[in-house]
């Protein structure tokens, strides 16, 4: 055994490694999520030729196969949870055969949630997922049926959920999308449970994302001014399906002005002003134009994020003529705020001395 793969001494677990496997030439393609797996070597043929099921999955790799390794999930456990053994798995799992990594596969499905949640344990799960193959890969993201909502709000576990969202096919992630429908706007404004949510805006298919959107859109002004949800929502509007993008932008836009002022709502406005369609490009831009006390728009002008948002508007040429009238009204007040000088300069006004 090599030095590299030896266990850590004075741990009293052997068996782990097994003998050491033959170098494995080339290198592991990873795919993308939508596309079908193709298959990678000869031995990958006879197994998927002979193993068909969950049942005949667990046969291939029993109990003497794995010989050395712990059986209870208590065990093993508290073997991954060692940084060191976890460490050798790794290594394992990245530089071994396929029979190599299929007996791992075997030995961590036994506990796969319950590692996914910590530390040591995120990181042997992820590098399974990326180096799994074909039916490898599918029987690992079984075993998380169930688990979602745990792991969207684990500070190690939503790791695991987003290599498993980045990494599979989209109809194996089903699952996932059907375990968070209800809990969606729960989740976005959950630090950890946000970043699952924009990698499945990203890999999802439009139904899924569509599905999840829809719980949104009620809570889509406050969601837009919260310190999680709010970048998942520029991910909707940005790259979620065109009915999407309406629904959100549609409750958005009553609120466009007050939502410009705000540091991350200004962001919100942004993306729905760039990525929505004609007629409600033009509706938004009219808030501001029609906003009223207590609220008007040289406040928008002279405010850092809101005067962002109105360069957009001059940039786009959409009722910036009404719009410059407005702002020609408070030429005094807008010079004495650096912000309404640039916004003066975008719709072409010249300060009042």
């Amino acid at each position: 055994m090599t030095a590299l793969l030896r266990a850590p001494q004075g741990i009293g677990f052997t068996g782990l490694l097994g003998s050491k496997a033959p170098q494995q030439m080339g290198s592991w393609k990873k795919r993308l999520p939508t596309i079908v797996e193709g298959i990678e070597d000869l031995e990958e043929v006879h197994w998927l030729a002979t193993t068909t099921s969950s049942e005949s999955w667990q046969t291939s790799t029993s109990s003497s196969a794995i010989a050395g390794l712990p059986e209870s999930p208590t065990d093993l456990l508290g073997t991954i949870l060692n940084a060191d053994y976890a460490a050798v798995v790794i290594q394992r799992l990245r530089d071994g055969s396929i029979a190599d990594r299929r007996q791992l596969f075997a030995w961590l499905l036994k506990a796969l949630p319950c590692l996914a949640v910590s530390e040591a344990g995120c990181e042997v799960v992820t590098t399974a997922l990326d180096v799994a193959t074909g039916a490898d890969r599918t029987m690992i993201a079984s075993a998380f049926h169930g688990s979602v909502l745990n792991l969207c709000t684990s500070p190690h576990g939503n790791k695991v959920l987003v290599t498993l969202v980045q990494s599979m096919s989209v109809s194996s992630i089903e699952f996932v999308a059907d375990e968070i429908a209800g809990c969606c706007a729960k989740i976005a404004r959950d630090r950890f449970g946000s970043l699952v949510l924009e990698a499945m805006t990203m890999h999802c298919s439009e139904d899924q994302v569509a599905m999840l959107a829809a719980e949104l859109v009620d809570d889509a002004v406050e969601l837009s001014r919260h310190p999680h949800s709010s970048s998942f929502l520029q991910n909707l509007l940005e790259y979620g399906p065109p009915k999407c993008r309406k629904a959100i932008a549609e409750r958005l836009i009553p609120e466009a002005p007050w939502l410009a002022m705000h540091h991350r709502g200004r962001f919100v406005v942004e993306k729905a002003f760039q990525h929505c369609d004609n007629e409600d490009h033009q509706a938004m831009a009219k808030t501001f134009l029609q906003a009223a006390s207590p609220i008007a728009v040289a406040d928008v002008a002279c405010s850092r994020h809101g005067s962002a948002i109105l360069e957009e508007i001059a940039w786009s040429e959409v009722v910036t003529s009404e719009i410059r009238s407005k702002l020609s009204m408070a030429l005094l007040r807008l010079g004495k705020s650096k912000y309404g000088r640039r916004t003066m300069v975008h719709f072409g006004l010249t300060p009042q001395i």
